[in-house]
């Protein structure tokens, strides 16, 4: 479980407080990199941002593992599925299907009308 700051940074919540888990994320100085999708998946943090890219983060160390790129504007979703395959839903009307050990989109779901959220 994590929590998200106003102050612009991401902490694992640690529920039973048997260790405190140092960390933060650094704060994002410009609107275009804010966070409007979060999702905790085989024990790492993808975020979703008003930028279009997918950032995936492993919370304990902090440290950006991985960026899919692909979306034209912000990612409002976010989901995993499967293995390897996470999908992200975006402001653009595209749903987009990554399979993450190639850190590309295979599939590219258009016609929606309106943007995803």
């Amino acid at each position: 479980m994590f929590a998200l700051f106003r102050q612009g940074s991401i902490r694992p919540k640690n529920q039973n407080k048997i260790r405190p888990l140092p960390m933060s994320y650094p704060r994002q100085t410009s609107n275009t990199n804010s966070i409007y999708a979060l999702l905790s998946w085989r024990g790492l943090l993808l975020t979703g941002s008003a930028n279009g890219e997918i950032n995936v983060w492993d919370p304990y160390t902090a440290q950006l593992v991985q960026e899919l790129r692909g979306h034209e504007e912000a990612v409002s979703s976010l989901c995993a599925f499967e293995d390897d395959y996470v999908a992200s839903g975006s402001w653009d009307g595209t749903v987009r299907v990554w399979d993450t050990s190639l850190a590309q989109a295979v599939a590219v779901l258009t016609g929606h009308r309106k943007p995803i959220s």
